[in-house]
């Protein structure tokens, strides 16, 4: 694309490799593809295409630390979102993010609550598991994890192929010194662990996992 000077669909192809490069590991490749986005789409001046770049900048600059640019994009975003539910949906969980970095929980928790409820009238099938997950980083730092057991499970139930939500559970289990459903869930984890893909959520996984191992050791 890049060769034919097609601009338009070279932006939907860097637009892809995006998308199939967010892992932990990539996080260089993906913050200069976000400016080329970001870039390209001011040259096409397309609103359409400015907030897929904001959105693919955003969450690349909150991964770096870079908060004064993910701040830009995220004044873009808000600026030229349509008033669809699934815009307003996904631009919520991002000013969640924002607010739970900034430390401002309450906030994050309205943002997390009005993503869920748009996301619900966009008819959006992952929209309970974004919610449980944002949440449960909401009530980690509120020391209040124990109350998220059931929803957890839940959650678990529903979308059993992610393991982050597995190793959430685990931890929930550890806070409450429920060591013997804690090492079921390790062991659980640790039988698929080749089956744990190198995506978005690998990084998730892995954070929650040592202190869950170490309680088991001692």
């Amino acid at each position: 694309a890049g060769g034919l000077d097609e601009r338009d669909h070279l932006f939907h192809v860097l637009g892809m490799r995006y998308g199939t490069l967010w892992t932990a590991h990539t996080l260089d490749e993906r913050t200069a593809l976000a400016a080329e986005l970001v870039r390209l789409a001011d040259e096409l001046d397309r609103n359409e295409l400015r907030y897929v770049a904001s959105w693919c900048s955003f969450q690349a600059a909150m991964e770096t630390g870079d908060l004064p640019l993910a701040d830009e994009m995220l004044e873009v975003q808000c600026s030229i979102a349509e008033n669809t539910p699934t815009q307003a949906s996904y631009l919520r969980i991002r000013q969640a993010l924002r607010s739970i970095v900034a430390g401002d929980l309450l906030a994050g928790e309205g943002f997390v609550t009005q993503a869920f409820d748009s996301a619900v009238i966009a008819g959006e099938p992952d929209a309970f598991t974004f919610y449980v997950s944002q949440l449960a980083s909401i009530r980690y730092h509120q020391g209040r994890m124990d109350e998220l057991t059931d929803t957890i499970a839940m959650a678990v139930e529903a979308s059993p192929g992610l393991p982050s939500l597995h190793a959430a559970l685990g931890l929930i289990h550890l806070e409450s010194d429920r060591l013997d459903a804690v090492a079921g869930v390790v062991s659980a984890l640790g039988s698929r662990w080749q089956q744990i893909g190198d995506e978005l959520n690998w990084l998730i996984t892995i954070a929650q996992i040592p202190a869950q191992l170490v309680a088991l050791l001692q």
